[in-house]
């Protein structure tokens, strides 16, 4: 998949070392586009892992978010879009800093929203879009 990382001149470019762990823009050009559904901090059982921390919530669903991209022959290196739903706004910092844990260069775009989430021991939620090659 080719993944160019757009940083237009005249605008603010986040700097993923002050905590910014998005890119402003990706071109992508590949075979398929992958949708991945919001995924959450369940185990394979459908139990909340890591209740009351958003790191391990974080870190969960980032996992549930690769296995679904490895159905379609993916890698977070193919994601080009990732939609991250927090319930308290407040935890970005902390999700940032797990996000860059798991997306280490040609950082995916990113929109970032705050929402009352489906279950009350859920603190976060994200869905991405990749780009195959196959």
């Amino acid at each position: 998949m080719a993944k160019k990382i757009l940083k237009p001149v005249d605008t603010w470019n986040p700097d993923p070392k002050k905590g910014w762990a998005f890119s402003e823009g990706v071109e992508a050009s590949g075979k398929s586009l992958v949708f991945v559904s919001g995924q959450g901090p369940f185990d394979a059982n459908g139990e909340i892992v890591a209740r009351g921390d958003v790191k391990g919530q974080t870190r969960q669903t980032l996992e549930n978010m690769k296995k679904v991209l490895e159905e379609a022959h993916c890698t977070l290196d193919d994601v080009v879009k990732v939609t991250v739903y927090l319930r308290r706004i407040a935890d970005r910092p902390a999700v940032a800093e797990v996000r860059m844990e798991y997306f280490k260069q040609n950082l995916p775009a990113s929109t970032l929203v705050g929402v009352e989430l489906s279950l009350q021991d859920m603190l976060v939620e994200i869905e991405g879009i990749a780009v195959s090659e196959d």
